[in-house]
């Protein structure tokens, strides 16, 4: 399933619209996916959207796959937040486009390794991220 992670690259991110948006998103993920998603039984993703600051900046732009857990079948896929997507009124498509690209880019690592990976059940929980976000 999906488990929505953010790193801000500096403090004076935390209050931005895509912040909130994307907390928002993760409540969603977190209520909605299945108790034991990184239990190991099917694959699952981490989308961490990385937001460039005055700390932190990714070496980076687009996505990037990250670590993968063969013992709990879970990938992270990085995602390089470019600055321009910091406000509220594109953020909705924003996010969900950016974890249908991070579903597609997980499911070719788990076809390369011969783990199991619903991209439906995903694309289920991405709709409902969407809406939900649409209705607040």
């Amino acid at each position: 399933m999906i488990a929505i992670g953010i790193h801000t690259g500096g403090p004076e991110l935390s209050n931005i619209p895509l912040v909130a948006v994307l907390k928002k998103a993760m409540t969603v993920a977190k209520r909605h996916r299945d108790p034991s998603y990184d239990s190991g039984q099917e694959g699952w993703v981490n989308p961490v959207f990385v937001l460039p600051g005055s700390v932190y900046k990714p070496d980076f732009e687009g996505f990037k796959i990250g670590h993968f857990s063969r013992k709990e079948k879970g990938v992270v896929v990085t995602i390089a937040v470019p600055p321009s997507k910091f406000d509220a009124v594109s953020s909705v498509d924003y996010i969900t486009q950016a974890l249908r690209e991070s579903i597609e880019l997980a499911s070719k690592v788990f076809a390369e390794k011969k783990i199991n990976f619903s991209k439906e059940r995903a694309e289920g929980l991405i709709l409902e991220i969407a809406a939900t976000l649409r209705s607040n």
